[in-house]
């Protein structure tokens, strides 16, 4: 098991531009963290230093219990790996939210009730409102950017590109969450880009879907906004939708948030005396008893033991054995299932008691099948599957990559958790995958936690 300071690390949970997140444990308090590591090159390390250095400070600086705490951290770390190799590195051992990815949440589970998007709209206000005070702005605000603790409250993390500027000039953020101003290269106040996020955020958990794919004049949908054609945007958008789904204080709202000019944009004052967000909403005890509701249906989607198995016709163990070497993998391979942390559960997740050597190759014969490139790895249960390219000039940020863990469960008995996680691409893409790739395992998820 690799290790980092005074951290084990346990295995991938997730992968940044220049960054991948792991699972790590205080070798002696035995507590849990997210690990965020980025490599040290000597071609690019005062840029790093500087981009590493601005978010330790950032994050010093600051304490909220929406915010992911920094725990620890170093500018220069050996992350030694199981066989004795090691390389320098930086990282910063961060709060672990247990509660899992809000846009994985709002993808497995459906949109949230307007009461339910005005208590987390509150929260993410009175976060903005925190770090405005302290001169802190995000600038890459985003639903995988937002966590839920274990209690369901929301934790902002990925401070990465933070600044404590008044005005900022660099092109910073995702795009589909990028304010008009950043996105045509003015300088901009990044409250003010914060602040559209959050619009672009709440429209999107209240309806499952983005307003509009980027905020430029020739977004079909934005353009209609910024074009006195709000009537028509709403309309678009309550196709699908019961009569008066967006109300008219929501409208009104959201539609402040989302105007081109950010000084046309509301204060935070003006959000909070606002008459939707002075609306109704559920106490904390509802909250929680809707959320596990919504995962109980969740979870019985992901145990489907009466289905087909992937194998008809032939021995299982046969064909897995037969995909590992057509993989090149070695067949005295000595892998190790990580361990199962019930504290970081998924929503793209099952459970099997069907033995890893199967549960990973049946992985494997589903990419092989659709044509799909696969990594293995050497020590782990885990593999990575790229997604082929259907154009050529795809944005290579969008192409899709999905990792699988099997976890060992239970040490007395064959019981395992097959994890997936969006290492890259596209959030509802993975999603809808994810439910491609749990039909093919069939009556594999065949077990309950």
């Amino acid at each position: 098991m690799a290790t980092i300071g005074p951290y084990q690390c346990l295995r991938v949970i997730g992968k940044g531009g220049f960054s991948v997140v792991l699972l790590g444990q205080h070798q002696e308090t035995g507590e849990l963290c997210a690990l965020k590591i980025m490599d040290k090159n000597p071609d690019h390390e005062e840029a790093m230093d500087q981009l590493v250095q601005n978010e330790v400070d950032v994050m010093k600086t600051i304490s909220h219990p929406n915010v992911v705490n920094l725990l620890n951290y170093s500018m220069s770390e050996n992350l030694i790996k199981p066989n004795g190799d090691s390389k320098e590195v930086y990282y910063l051992a961060l709060e672990l939210a247990t509660g899992g990815e809000l846009f994985d949440f709002l993808a497995e589970t459906g949109p949230f009730s307007e009461e339910l998007t005005r208590y987390y709209f509150k929260q993410l206000i009175t976060t903005f409102a925190y770090l405005n005070e302290n001169g802190v702005s995000h600038r890459d605000l985003k639903p995988e950017n937002i966590m839920f603790d274990q209690d369901y409250n929301l934790k902002i993390a990925d401070f990465g590109l933070s600044s404590d500027k008044a005005l900022n000039f660099s092109k910073k953020g995702t795009l589909n969450y990028m304010a008009p101003e950043v996105l045509e290269g003015c300088a901009y106040n990044g409250h003010c880009v914060d602040l559209f996020a959050i619009g672009i955020i709440t429209f999107l958990i209240y309806s499952k879907h983005p307003p509009f794919l980027k905020a430029a004049n020739n977004d079909q949908y934005y353009r209609l906004l910024i074009g006195n054609r709000q009537d028509l945007f709403w309309a678009f958008h309550s196709k699908s939708k019961e009569e008066g789904y967006y109300s008219e204080s929501l409208r009104d709202l959201l539609q402040w948030l989302f105007a081109f000019n950010p000084m046309e944009r509301p204060s935070i004052s003006e959000i909070m005396s606002h008459e939707w967000f002075n609306g109704p909403v559920p106490t904390h005890d509802e909250v929680k008893e809707i959320i596990e509701l919504k995962k109980a249906a969740v979870l019985k989607e992901n145990y489907q033991p009466d289905s087909e198995v992937p194998f008809s016709g032939s021995d299982p163990s046969t064909v897995g054995s037969t995909t590992w070497r057509s993989f090149g993998a070695d067949e005295n391979s000595t892998r190790k299932a990580a361990i199962y942390m019930p504290e970081l559960k998924r929503f793209t997740q099952f459970f099997s008691t069907s033995e890893a050597d199967i549960l990973l190759g049946t992985f494997v014969l589903f990419a092989e099948k659709n044509g799909n490139e696969v990594k293995i790895d050497n020590d782990q249960y885990s593999a990575t599957m790229k997604i082929a390219k259907e154009e050529e000039d795809e944005d290579p940020e969008m192409e899709m990559e999905i990792r699988v863990n099997v976890l060992q469960v239970d040490e007395k008995a064959p019981k395992y958790c097959v994890e997936f996680v969006k290492e890259s691409g596209d959030k509802f893409e993975f999603n809808e995958l994810y439910k491609d790739i749990r039909e093919f395992f069939g009556g594999l998820a065949n077990a309950k936690e």
